[in-house]
C-alpha cells in the first residue's frame, strides 16, 4: 500500500530542512529532491511506502508544517483538467 502526504495548509516548505528525508524516499539526488519539494504544495508527495511517508511526515512536523499521511486508495481521483481561455479588455 502506498501513501500520500497532504499539507494541512498550502505553505512553501524549506527544501534545505527536508531534503535529507525526501531524497532517499524518492531515490533521487538531493538537488532533484529540492526541486520536487519546491514544486509540491498542498499535495506534498504521493505514492510513497509507509515508512518513507512517516519519516517525511515527522520531518515536516519538526519544520512546523502540519500534515496528514493518507493511504493512496482513500484519495478520490481528481477531475481531468480543462483548458479555460478568457479574454478581458
Amino acid at each position: 500500500m502506498t501513501y500520500t502526504i497532504l499539507l494541512r495548509r498550502d505553505v512553501i516548505a524549506d527544501p534545505r530542512r527536508l531534503v535529507d528525508a525526501v531524497a532517499p524516499a524518492l531515490g533521487t539526488s538531493k538537488i532533484e529532491a529540492k526541486m520536487t519539494i519546491r514544486k509540491g504544495r498542498g499535495i506534498f508527495l504521493d505514492n510513497l511506502p509507509e515508512e518513507h511517508a512517516r519519516t517525511i511526515s515527522a520531518a515536516l512536523e519538526q519544520a512546523g508544517i502540519q500534515n496528514f499521511v493518507v493511504p493512496q486508495d482513500r484519495i478520490p481521483p481528481l477531475p481531468a483538467p480543462r483548458k479555460i481561455v478568457e479574454e478581458e479588455r
